[in-house]
């Protein structure tokens, strides 16, 4: 009977270990010193959603000047949903890496659906996980699901786009790229 209540926990501990490490992945990073690392969480509440991208330097330089990370809360492909999410706070955990942050309105209808910071770049260290938590107000629902964006990018820069969460018409999470 030990020997079941032993096998069984060191079972459960794996699998939990296997399952915390593989939610984790890789960034489509393209910049050398753009986080390579990460995962994103995504909760529902009745009004809100909260948007927890979390990002590592593991193999890639940690960034030395003026870069920012994008949280766009629409599909900047093609300008869909935009609107349905308006970005209202953004909280760091992980050490003080964030230098400031503001919303804008990038798709022109009068709602910022987008959450720009910057980075306290000597504050980052590498093979370190930080973690950027936006809260954002659901301002309609649509019969369609939507994504939001992470981009990594610096003054004048083009974007490059870091991943994606997706969620359903009711804002569940529909999966995520990490």
């Amino acid at each position: 009977m030990q020997r079941l209540k032993k096998f069984t926990l060191i079972g459960f501990l794996l699998l939990v270990s296997f399952q915390a490490v593989s939610a984790a992945g890789s960034w489509h990073d393209d910049w050398a010193d753009a986080p390579d690392w990460g995962y994103q969480n995504w909760a529902n509440y009745s009004t809100t959603i909260k948007w927890s991208p979390t990002f590592m330097w593991s193999s890639n330089p940690v960034p030395t000047s003026d870069r920012r990370i994008e949280l766009e809360f629409y599909d900047p492909a093609n300008g869909n949903h935009c609107d349905r999410l308006e970005p209202t706070t953004l909280v760091e955990s992980g050490g003080d890496w964030i230098d400031g942050w503001n919303t804008d309105d990038e798709c022109g209808g009068g709602d910022h659906e987008r959450l720009t910071f910057w980075l306290k770049e000597h504050n980052i260290s590498a093979s370190t996980y930080y973690q950027a938590q936006a809260t954002a107000t659901k301002l309609y629902t649509a019969g369609y699901g939507g994504e939001t964006n992470v981009s990594w990018t610096c003054w004048l820069c083009s974007d490059d786009w870091l991943g994606k969460q997706s969620y359903t018409s009711s804002y569940a999470d529909s999966g995520s790229s990490p």
